[in-house]
């Protein structure tokens, strides 16, 4: 479609001049005003070339008006002398610096359009952000307050009297609620952190593989009620890093988190750690339900979630439970804030690796511990 709409303006382009050309051949040679009236004719399809067909087409325009203005003034009259001759090769150099400058001028301000249209692009994207986390929270708090709010009534009503085991039951209900949102609250406090790169959490060296197991830990029994196979394949000569255990462990529990949440009953999750030369790298394959390619830059935008708002479903590991959609924007702050890069490779129906890394090299900026 582009192509055509090139092809149809450099045509254009060119049935203007040889219609300009045409005219100002059979007009007469000793009409100065005529004369006069043509060379300026030509100055059209020079700027038509401008808007419509950038640099190239500007200069194919400037030299094919001047090629053809060239035809009629040489050989000059005899009677108009070298500065007749002087004065048209002077316009026709104008053709191309008019052409020229005029092209200028307009990719100036097709920049700044462009520019506009972005910021108006990222202000809209940033309101839709705005819609999406209010019609998220709203799934994902009210509804385990309402929860919460009928325990406690039913507390009120002393319900429970004599019923230890329920009781405790109903208690640890409610406790897990209260976990669930103070560490959403944590989670979008710690994103706020990440973007203050000036003021990072203090660095040691560490091995990723004993992070790794810790993780493993406290993930497994979340992997065995879903009857999923979640193993490990370590690098056993993997170097020590620079990181912060809290900061891994967020990275680690989001990314190991997600693979249970969206691979199947009975499916496999495999945690990899490799070693580069200047780099470590680890990895968090499932065979779950994929990604599309064309969400892989989507999902780490906070608040980001590939199902729509309407579908949204509070849980913890329940399969395609959904959460507020920060933990891919935390991953993604804190590995690029240690310098590192995180992505994904992805098929849908054959399962998503979550790939992160984190330098070997000595960070030169020494960081502010908060």
């Amino acid at each position: 479609m582009k192509n055509r709409k090139i092809t149809v303006d450099f045509s254009v382009l060119f049935l203007f001049i040889i219609v300009i050309a045409v005219c100002h051949y059979f007009s007469p040679n000793d009409n100065i005003f005529l004369h006069s009236v043509f060379r300026k004719l030509y100055y059209i399809p020079i700027i038509y070339a401008a808007f419509k067909l950038g640099p190239i087409g500007v200069t194919a325009a400037a030299f094919i008006s001047s090629f053809f203005y060239m035809l009629r003034i040489w050989p000059p009259p005899l009677q108009l002398g070298i500065s007749w001759v002087l004065d048209n090769t002077l316009e026709i150099i104008l053709y191309i610096i008019v052409g020229l400058t005029v092209n200028i001028l307009v990719q100036l301000e097709n920049r700044g359009k462009a520019a506009l249209e972005k910021a108006h692009r990222d202000l809209v994207k940033k309101e839709q952000m705005k819609s999406k986390f209010i019609s998220i929270a709203s799934h994902e708090f009210r509804t385990p307050l309402t929860v919460l709010n009928g325990y406690i009534s039913l507390f009120e009503l002393g319900l429970f009297k004599g019923k230890d085991e329920e009781f405790k039951l109903k208690c640890g209900k409610a406790k897990e609620i209260i976990n669930r949102y103070l560490q959403t609250i944590d989670n979008i406090l710690d994103m706020v952190k990440t973007e203050q790169k000036d003021k990072l959490e203090k660095r040691d060296e560490m091995n990723l593989n004993e992070l790794i197991k810790e993780v493993y830990g406290d993930m497994e029994i979340f992997a065995q009620k879903r009857k999923q196979s979640l193993t490990l394949e370590l690098d056993q000569n993997l170097p020590l890093a620079k990181m912060n255990k809290r900061e891994m462990n967020q990275v680690l529990t989001n990314l190991v988190m997600n693979a249970i949440k969206f691979t199947p009953d009975e499916g496999k999750i495999t945690i990899r750690t490799k070693t580069f030369p200047d780099k470590i790298q680890a990895e968090i394959a499932d065979t779950g339900i994929g990604i599309p390619e064309n969400e892989f830059e989507n999902i780490f935008e906070s608040f980001y979630e590939i199902k729509s708002d309407d579908q949204h479903s509070s849980g913890t590991f329940e399969f395609k439970s959904g959460s507020l959609g920060l933990g891919l924007t935390l991953v993604k702050g804190i590995i690029e804030n240690y310098q590192g890069k995180v992505w994904v490779e992805s098929a849908i129906g054959k399962g998503s690796t979550f790939y992160f890394t984190v330098p070997l090299e000595k960070l030169g900026e020494k960081h502010e511990s908060i």
